[in-house]
């Protein structure tokens, strides 16, 4: 179980707010775009492979780094994309939920892929529309 405290919880929103001053294009995440099964291996990636995103990130407890940009998704419109990893150690469901509530996510739609990215380590990314294109 994750233990937040009030320092924790000012830097998440500080996150946020930076992330979302800053959003990625729609041209970005089209140009990066990586075709998303359950996994994504570094091996699935092009060699040369630089992601341009710019995210805000925060450090928890037991290891946990959670990663936040917003992005103009193509088709959805902007989108919240939190990435969570832990060093060292495997992820737990409570911790996860936990993670991304306190990022804003709520139940709904929800795109979730683990993505390697370190060779061996591997985070879970959640992306969630926050203003739906009209």
């Amino acid at each position: 179980m994750l233990a937040i405290d009030a320092a924790t919880c000012e830097k998440i929103d500080a996150a946020i707010a930076r992330a979302r001053a800053k959003p990625t294009s729609a041209e970005t995440v089209t140009a990066t775009a990586v075709a998303v099964d359950d996994t994504i291996h570094l091996s699935d990636l092009p060699p040369d492979f630089k992601s341009t995103l710019n995210p805000e990130c925060v450090a928890f407890p037991f290891g946990y780094i959670a990663c936040i940009t917003f992005e103009m998704q193509p088709e959805a419109g902007l989108c919240r994309h939190l990435s969570v990893s832990r060093e060292g150690g495997a992820l737990e469901q409570s911790a996860l939920v936990a993670i991304c509530t306190l990022f804003g996510f709520q139940r709904g739609h929800i795109t979730m892929w683990e993505e390697e990215f370190r060779p061996g380590e591997f985070a879970v990314n959640f992306v969630q529309p926050v203003e739906m294109n009209a």
